[in-house]
């Protein structure tokens, strides 16, 4: 009788694992969305149009500036910022899935658990998906495509769930564009013809209508209502007239080419936690030496590609934000675990553990504590004169967010008479109320009207409007 064999010790399943990690990602998500004090500006217009969507009216989304995926979305489950913000944390959360995908096509089983355990706890990409913004949406489509079209180098089948999922990236961001500008010659470099045109096929079916009806309304090729890809490519010859006006109402300057390309580096490394570049540059040093040459090629590709166009947009627009690299920050986590795994050796987890352990720190911490009077200015407002306000700020649009009712810029031709009329000192914002309040209700404010720089009702339309200068401080 031969000996009983010893039974082979229990690992768990790849769903267990797969579910671990989401529901690690979910978590650290959630707590970001709880230690917000206030929403973001950019969440404002989101959640406005979302709104109008859940109130039946489903062109909002098509004729704004977002484009559609998100507001149509978030409308359909119910338009709130809480939906807004469910969405965000569920999205981010299954993106873990992706990032494990890609590691796994990179390295291993190892490498792809370590990648995504530093997506989970990643400081800015947790706080973007604990936020009503669309990259909540965007950024985990993005990461699924990526992950689809490196699993059609083994099994060409997956090249139209690939252009497909980045289809829907770009009906949440125009960013997404940039995907198939990479993929699609990978997989042709790589000599497969017919799944590369599969993914530009199934990029096209989703995006292309939506991309045909902005070009036939704006009367040029365009991919979004911000941006033509004209006005992108090249410099405008009124460029220079326009920055100056952008200078002047909002204190925007065009910067050089050099401090231009710092301040991209930077915010890109501020995205992907500063730490985790270096390391991705040994994870690809090492995986173009003697390991998987063309995803570790095709994950470069992306991250540049994105680094560049984004300080062509800080150089030429003199914007930039954190959330603009979102996408190469979380395609930088694959390439960083492969560099953390050569590092580390066999020590690898237990590194990957202490790093993660720092991380996690920043993306939980409370933050915009100091903002909470954007918030309560706002709910007074609702509650003293109840919803369709228009509020005038200089640059916080959230007092109007909260008070239920319309945001007006706060120029200087404003700020100035304001200012002046305003014996206390200098005004933050103007609140625009309609006029049917009693006077009782607004003693303690002081009234200006009319408006010492132009009549209110030029502002907000027809209708008698009283209007109350607050200051924050």
């Amino acid at each position: 009788m031969p000996p009983p064999t010893k039974p082979a010790p229990l690992r768990p399943s790849r769903h267990g694992t797969g579910v671990a990690l989401v529901l690690l990602a979910g978590a650290v998500r959630a707590v970001a969305a709880a230690g917000a004090a206030l929403v973001p500006n950019d969440s404002i217009a989101l959640l406005t149009t979302a709104r109008a969507v859940s109130g039946g009216d489903l062109s909002a989304a098509f004729t704004g500036l977002l484009h559609p995926l998100p507001p149509l979305v978030i409308g359909l489950l119910g338009g709130s910022e809480a939906a807004g913000l469910s969405l965000s944390i569920a999205a981010g959360a299954l993106g873990t899935l992706a990032v494990f995908g890609i590691g796994l096509r990179l390295g291993s089983r190892s490498t792809g658990a370590v990648a995504a355990v530093l997506y989970a706890v990643a400081p800015a990409l947790a706080r973007l998906a604990g936020a009503p913004l669309s990259e909540g949406l965007s950024v985990p489509l993005s990461l699924f495509a990526v992950e689809r079209a490196l699993r059609a180098l083994e099994a060409p089948r997956a090249a139209l769930p690939a252009g497909l999922l980045a289809g829907l990236a770009y009906l949440c961001r125009p960013e997404a564009i940039l995907l198939p500008a990479v993929l699609f010659p990978a997989l042709a470099l790589a000599r497969l013809s017919r799944p590369a045109l599969l993914l530009l096929f199934g990029f096209l079916v989703l995006a292309g209508p939506y991309a045909g009806w902005l070009s036939a309304t704006s009367g040029t090729l365009t991919v979004t209502r911000k941006k033509p890809i004209g006005r992108f490519l090249r410099a405008e010859e009124d460029f220079d007239r326009k920055m100056a006006v952008k200078e002047a109402r909002l204190g925007v300057r065009r910067p050089g080419a050099g401090a231009a390309a710092a301040e991209t580096l930077r915010t890109y490394g501020d995205a992907a936690a500063f730490v985790l570049p270096p390391l991705a540059l040994v994870g690809l040093w090492f995986h173009l030496r003697r390991g998987r040459r063309e995803i570790a090629l095709v994950l470069a590709a992306l991250v540049l590609l994105t680094v560049v166009v984004n300080f062509r947009l800080l150089w030429l627009h003199g914007y930039l934000e954190r959330r603009h690299m979102a996408v190469p920050a979380a395609l930088t986590i694959p390439l960083a675990a492969a560099g953390l795994a050569v590092l580390a050796r066999r020590r690898a987890p237990v590194a990957a553990a202490v790093l993660a352990a720092l991380l996690l720190v920043p993306a939980v911490r409370p933050r915009d504590r100091d903002k909470l009077p954007l918030k309560d200015a706002g709910r007074h407002i609702l509650a003293e004169g109840g919803p369709g306000a228009v509020v005038a700020t200089h640059l916080a649009p959230r007092i109007a967010f909260y008070a239920g009712g319309r945001d007006y810029p706060l120029h200087r031709e404003w700020r100035g008479p304001a200012s002046a009329s305003d014996t206390r000192g200098s005004a933050d914002w103007l609140a625009l109320c309609p006029r049917r309040l009693a006077p009782d209700r607004l003693a303690g404010y002081l009234s200006i009207l009319p408006a010492p720089a132009r009549d209110p009702d030029r502002i907000v339309g027809e209708g008698e409007w009283t209007v109350h200068l607050w200051r924050l401080r």
